[in-house]
């Protein structure tokens, strides 16, 4: 547990409310296209299954792949914002995961497909650390309220996404279509970021002048960290479930539309849209949000 026992400064520079919260709502943009390219995928499933002719179990894991590029590069995403700071990483992130959305749609078989599915997750991975960092220097005074605006962004891009994307395909062969739409407007959000964000609000922090330390658990193997790290297998367990073949299954065996399907698996982000309330009651409720 932390405990300020002094009033915290913002460094870095102060940025005006107005063009703060637009430039923030800059990043959430970004961050929704994360979404829109991580659920667009499996909704075309079956006509990129049809095509390449993967197995059932083949086609799950490419629907699931990123993950892998994520957990890999969770460690070292924090160590690059420490290095590189979080405007870079963001842009980073982003065109990674755009340009492997796009490069997904000329894979030539199994394996490189696989591959530009893990390397999707490593960009997600570089942009979502720098972005809750963001969010968190930046606001201060609602770091809560912030970040659960973050999980609304990708609330949004996981209902819109799969939704166009089913407008967009108005053919099986024209699976393509909207994976390089995607793409290409993650490319020009980055761009976006590059001439609109400057670094004095990208890399604002709040430092705490005294802080005292107490509680918290003696080890990582302690009950309260492994819990969480049991929670957190399972939680991924059903999402990634849901998210690889529930599209596939309600449109294979429930003869669901695409656009049908699209908005099934949109939906099951419906309840991130709290995530700004329950942020505001943190920062609301909780006593040490007095000093920020």
């Amino acid at each position: 547990m932390t405990t300020n026992t002094a009033r915290t400064e913002q460094a870095g520079g102060a940025v005006a409310t107005g063009p703060a919260i637009a430039m923030f709502a800059l990043l959430l943009l970004a961050y929704s296209v994360n979404a829109m390219d991580r659920m667009v995928f499996p909704v075309l499933l079956p006509e990129v299954r049809a095509e390449y002719g993967f197995s059932l179990d083949q086609s799950g894991l490419q629907a699931t792949m990123f993950a892998l590029g994520m957990g890999l590069t969770g460690i070292p995403a924090g160590i690059a914002l420490a290095r590189f700071g979080r405007k870079v990483l963001i842009v980073a992130g982003t065109v990674i995961f755009s340009l492997a959305t796009i490069m997904t749609v000329v894979s030539a078989g199994f394996a490189d497909m696989l591959a530009w599915r893990v390397l999707s997750g490593v960009g997600e991975a570089l942009q979502l650390a720098a972005i809750i960092t963001v969010a968190a220097g930046a606001f201060p005074r609602h770091r809560g309220l912030a970040i659960g605006a973050v999980n609304m962004a990708f609330a949004t891009g996981s209902v819109v996404g799969p939704l166009v994307a089913a407008a967009l395909l108005t053919e099986p062969s024209a699976w393509r279509v909207p994976m390089i739409a995607f793409g290409v407007l993650g490319l020009i959000v980055a761009m976006a970021v590059v001439l609109f964000i400057p670094r004095r609000f990208s890399e604002a922090t709040s430092e705490r002048a005294q802080t005292h330390h107490s509680g918290g658990a003696p080890s990582i193997v302690s009950r309260n960290p492994m819990l969480l790290a049991a929670i957190t297998v399972l939680f991924g367990l059903a999402d990634f479930a849901y998210i690889g073949l529930y599209a596939t299954y309600v449109r294979d065996e429930l003869g669901f539309t695409a656009g049908q399907a699209g908005l099934a698996v949109g939906l099951s982000g419906l309840a991130a849209f709290a995530s700004p309330l329950g942020g505001y009651l943190t920062d609301r409720l909780d006593p040490a949000s007095a000093w920020y």
